[in-house]
């Protein structure tokens, strides 16, 4: 039994309970397989990697939704004490991931900050698609993932508003943070999907 992932860089499919990654060049395949089995060994919640052909990795199969259906979910069910949950799990993820890559020497942040590369699954975020590594400020992460989760559609929500305040206070509390560079990037963020929407 096989199932197709939405994916707009690569084919990524579950066959037989593992899914199966294809990327563009070796080099992007075994830098992905060595990022991830990195993060996994250091405890970050990522799904097991194993390097299955030259462009191909195999991971494990994490059942658990997207951040912005899970949102959604909220939406419908009008569950709001789930708001905070959510948020401090994933404020939570960032946490651990910025320790294991040393943040503080390494300048490395997540990047591909989008909230489809976060599953929720039995109340703990897992961290997916990891092709793109990125150093600069982790304001630049938290800025532009409140964009993006604000943004989904319908935007600006009661609940996407709501996680995204709550989630912003607890990346604060656990990181010290420039709350005026969060906000900067939030903007940047916005002005660069209006762009992409324009063109396509």
């Amino acid at each position: 039994m096989k199932s197709v992932f939405k994916s707009k860089r690569n084919e990524v499919s579950l066959q037989d309970g593992i899914v199966v990654k294809k990327l563009k060049t070796p080099g992007a395949a075994r830098l992905e397989y060595e990022f991830l089995s990195q993060l996994y060994l250091q405890g970050v919640p990522v799904p097991k990697a194993k390097l299955a052909g030259l462009l191909t990795i195999q991971l494990e199969y994490i059942d658990g939704v997207p951040l912005p259906d899970y949102l959604d979910e909220i939406e419908r069910n009008g569950d709001a004490e789930l708001i905070n949950k959510v948020a401090d799990a994933l404020a939570e993820w960032l946490v651990i991931f910025y320790k294991a890559v040393d943040h503080k020497e390494s300048g490395e942040i997540r990047g591909d900050i989008n909230g489809r590369n976060f599953l929720y699954a039995d109340g703990l975020f897992y961290g997916v698609d990891f092709e793109e590594h990125c150093y600069g400020d982790i304001e630049q992460d938290i800025g532009r993932l409140i964009a993006f989760a604000t943004t989904y559609n319908p935007p600006d929500t009661t609940v996407k508003l709501a996680f995204a305040e709550r989630f912003n206070k607890a990346m604060g509390k656990k990181i010290q943070l420039n709350e005026s560079l969060v906000q900067e990037y939030r903007l940047q963020e916005l002005a660069s999907m209006n762009v992409r929407r324009r063109s396509r």
